[in-house]
């Protein structure tokens, strides 16, 4: 990771290297891929239709999906329920449907949990909440979930407030390409002793393995 002086020891291209490349791929890619033909086609038709506002036919498709647990339906579904695009406006009903396909490991799912949770949109606010979504979501490698974590360990967003924890984030972030968890991550080393840094950065090179060697 980084040391002292803030020099980056091992390089994104590194990391991306001997990372499974599979965790980076959008969660809807990786649906896609593993989808029938069937399905998979169902769910491009669904698609198309809810990106042309046709909610009507979107519902129609997508519906019968996420009740077979169609990750992908589950997340537009539920971003139609927030929105009342072609049913009525509910938001405890698309926090539902997130959380569903949350559990089954949609990424996109997770990271939209952590969004309204932390905004208070549609939820009240919890930031625990919000921490425990994003947290799921950067173990299988979000960047925008690692730098949420990042800004919440400094700010004391439903975590106790912790510089090396941090600072930790913001590297991980900072490897995917973040460059905003680059600028924080310099602010927070001129932070820390020699001891919080090289803790930091044990802490940070343990932490990408784990997310690495995700299945």
């Amino acid at each position: 990771m980084c040391g002292r002086s803030g020099a980056t020891v091992n390089s994104a291209a590194d990391y991306a290297r001997l990372g499974d490349m599979r965790i980076f791929l959008p969660a809807f890619i990786v649906l896609l891929l593993m989808a029938g033909p069937a399905t998979g086609q169902g769910y491009h038709k669904g698609l198309q239709a809810f990106s042309e506002a046709d909610y009507s036919e979107a519902l129609e498709i997508l519906g019968p999906l996420a009740e077979q647990g169609h990750t992908g339906a589950l997340y537009h579904l539920g971003l139609m329920h927030e929105s009342g695009y072609g049913v009525p406006r509910n938001g405890a009903d698309a926090i539902r449907l997130w959380q569903r396909g949350a559990a089954r490991g949609d990424v996109i799912a997770q990271e939209t949990l952590g969004d309204r949770y932390r905004a208070g949109r549609i939820v009240p606010r919890d930031y625990a909440e919000a921490v425990k979504w994003y947290r799921a979501a950067a173990g299988q490698g979000s960047v925008r979930a690692m730098f949420h974590l990042g800004t919440m360990y400094r700010d004391g967003e439903g975590v106790t407030r912790d510089a090396v924890e941090a600072y930790v984030w913001f590297s991980l972030a900072e490897v995917r390409g973040s460059y905003r968890s680059g600028d924080n991550r310099k602010r927070i080393a001129r932070q820390l002793t020699e001891g919080q840094l090289a803790e930091a950065n044990r802490r940070a090179e343990a932490r990408w393995e784990e997310v690495r060697q995700r299945p």
